[in-house]
């Protein structure tokens, strides 16, 4: 396993609601209000476990079409937010090829996904596989009536994932 973790850019980042929270957790989290766009791409970034990454595939038999894939991602631990998605890929996965060198975030990128995704320790050393992250570029929230919301990665990052409601 390489301790490098690589930025992926991609064209699209589609998150999946499925989180691992237990009843009495959910009834204390609530999704924040529409129009407060930041907060809501951040408590989904924060909640999923998966991610659908979209690329424009390289590989002859489709090449030029795009092609997605879901992966096991996480932004920190339950209730750490970072904001970025990480990710632990190998390049034996057809969606992942070129994805660039940057070490400084591995042990964040590993406790991230290993405390959320646990079986991930016990997967085979011979697929080398590596972490990366999603270098957040633009965010687009559809979650209400209305159509698309942007949100630019500085009020993206300012926001707080989620408020506990008691």
């Amino acid at each position: 396993m390489s301790a490098a973790v690589r930025p992926v850019t991609s064209l699209l980042l589609g998150l999946l609601w499925a989180s691992s929270a237990s009843a009495s957790e959910f009834s204390r989290l609530r999704i924040p209000p529409h129009e407060q766009v930041a907060r809501v791409a951040r408590f989904i970034s924060h909640r999923c476990d998966w991610a659908s990454m979209a690329t424009i595939s390289s590989h002859e038999q489709v090449a030029g079409q795009p092609f997605s894939n879901a992966f096991s991602v996480s932004d920190g631990p339950l209730g750490s937010s970072s904001g970025v998605p990480y990710m632990y890929l190998t390049r034996m996965e057809v969606s992942v090829q070129d994805l660039e060198v940057n070490g400084t975030e591995a042990e964040f990128a590993k406790k991230s996904l290993f405390s959320r995704h646990p079986e991930m320790i016990d997967w085979p050393t011979d697929h080398n596989w590596f972490f990366s992250k999603f270098n957040i570029t633009q965010v687009w929230v559809l979650d209400y009536f209305g159509g698309v919301k942007i949100v630019t990665p500085g009020e993206y990052f300012q926001a707080s994932p989620y408020r506990k409601y008691l």
